[in-house]
């Protein structure tokens, strides 16, 4: 029997997290995932607060007619109201979208007294569109540890290829905005696509060379979808897991596994056996030997050769063995009393 998958157990709530970030992009959206969440807290009793940033999305459709009794609201927090000043958002003072997002969590937790309730928010990147950076993370770090205290679980989205660093001049002190999003999360969810991630892999670099149009027929499949995990326990052991995704026809998660990365299109990296290059290529003379020649030279006896087969310059037996004798003359007398007498002028 094929064990749980990382994200499975997630899902079910059999693996503890508290704040779970959950990364897309136009290639591979996060919807399914976003509703997996929400419909497994349903079936098992939890309280749901879905807080709809994104007017356009799609994640709380169908939801938006169940009653709080049913177990599940849905707050809208429409980022196109600006509401009052970022500071007085921050703490809650306005009638802003991170403002908003706080009365909601308050509601749910101290009028309302849920017992460690959902909240789901759709797209954390439609916030940092109308809402200063610092003004949203101090929102989120607050909401986060607030959910946490009172066991609860925080589900954030966000959009991975939307160039929000470079929204206003403070950017350029700041960490990119996923990474301060992700920081606290226990959790971090990446949504792919599995035909383009693969052809990433295999093509590498010429991918991007070859694929310039931005959307291509298999973005955002509803069969498919690879997600890369990366959990964090309260040991402090980080625990990461690819999972493939398998949807049912309704857009629901049918099936989870391991994914294991597909090796059979990728071309031996092992180098291919070369000639030796040959020296004497391209030059403007020959330097090769014909038969004759090479006949002659193999027929020249070296001198040191000769030497080593025992006879000498005469032809009589070599008996010195390879000593060398040296006879001084005048210029080479020295007083072993004085050897440097022969320095002096």
């Amino acid at each position: 029997m094929q064990s749980a998958t990382l994200l499975d157990r997630l899902l079910a709530g059999k693996e503890a997290s508290a704040y779970v970030v959950v990364e897309d992009t136009l290639e591979q959206s996060s919807v399914p995932i976003l509703r997996a969440f929400i419909q497994r807290a349903q079936q098992r009793g939890q309280h749901v607060i879905c807080l709809q940033a994104d007017t356009m999305s799609q994640t709380f459709t169908g939801l938006a007619s169940k009653v709080q009794s049913d177990g599940i609201a849905v707050v809208s927090v429409d980022t196109s109201d600006f509401g009052d000043s970022e500071e007085a958002a921050a703490d809650g003072r306005s009638n802003s979208a991170p403002a908003r997002i706080v009365a909601a969590v308050d509601d749910a937790l101290v009028q309302r007294k849920y017992k460690s309730p959902m909240f789901v928010l759709d797209s954390i990147t439609e916030l940092l569109l109308f809402h200063s950076q610092p003004a949203v993370f101090s929102m989120l770090a607050r909401v986060a540890r607030t959910i946490e205290g009172a066991g609860g679980r925080l589900i954030v989205g966000a959009h991975a290829d939307l160039p929000l660093d470079v929204q206003t001049d403070t950017s350029l002190f700041m960490p990119p905005y996923l990474a301060s999003v992700a920081r606290e999360a226990t959790t971090r969810l990446r949504v792919a696509n599995r035909q383009r991630t693969e052809a990433r892999d295999v093509m590498g670099a010429a991918f991007l060379e070859e694929r310039t149009a931005r959307f291509a027929p298999e973005d955002n499949s509803p069969a498919e979808a690879l997600c890369a995990v990366q959990h964090r326990r309260k040991t402090g052991k980080v625990t990461t897991e690819t999972v493939h995704i398998v949807y049912s026809a309704h857009g629901e998660i049918e099936s989870t596994a391991v994914y294991k990365a597909r090796s059979g299109l990728v071309v031996d990296s092992a180098p291919m056996p070369t000639a030796e290059p040959d020296p004497a290529a391209n030059l403007s003379f020959n330097l090769t030997l014909t038969d004759e020649q090479r006949a002659a030279r193999d027929e020249v006896v070296l001198p040191y050769l000769k030497a080593q087969e025992g006879s000498g310059a005469s032809g009589t037996s070599a008996t010195g063995g390879g000593s060398i004798y040296y006879t001084p003359d005048s210029d080479d007398d020295f007083d072993e009393e004085d050897p440097d007498d022969d320095l002096d002028i």
